[in-house]
């Protein structure tokens, strides 16, 4: 399995004009655990480039799971809390979160030439139609120009 300690837990930049947040894999919805990493998705979005302002958009989960993880250990795409990172990174975006202005997307990979964690695309609605190859691309672009973790 290949090693990739480079990348910060939680980290945001724009990849060819699409906004990619990376933050470790979500709880599982009603467990005792929370989204730990508020602070952190704040500061990443705080600290990158220029977030875009997408009244209309797309958030497309992607969670990348190494080849050996056993299937139990996925969650279900509806038991997955991902409320209030869709809280946060709405608000960042502007245009709310209702049905009308925000569409979501979830898929999960099994790779090991990605770093695990869930990757959160933000592109205008109008994109929408982007392949899961386009997206697991703009994934290595972001994880090759990611900031060395201290």
């Amino acid at each position: 399995m290949q090693q990739h300690e480079h990348l910060p837990s939680v980290s945001a930049s724009i990849v060819e004009g699409v906004l990619i947040v990376r933050i470790p894999h979500l709880p599982r919805r009603l467990s005792r655990s929370a989204f730990l990493c508020e602070a952190e998705l704040y500061a990443a979005l705080n600290g990158c480039e220029t977030v875009p302002e997408l009244p209309q958009k797309l958030l497309w989960f992607i969670s990348i799971y190494s080849s050996d993880t056993a299937a139990h250990v996925i969650p279900d795409h509806d038991n997955q809390d991902i409320k209030r990172v869709i809280d946060i990174i709405t608000d960042y975006t502007l245009g709310g979160d209702s049905a009308m202005n925000c569409s979501l997307r979830q898929d999960t990979f099994l790779l090991d030439a990605l770093p695990s964690g869930t990757y959160i695309l933000v592109l205008p609605l109008a994109d929408g139609d982007l392949k899961r190859c386009e997206a697991l691309d703009l994934i290595r672009l972001f994880a090759a120009k990611a900031p060395i973790k201290n």
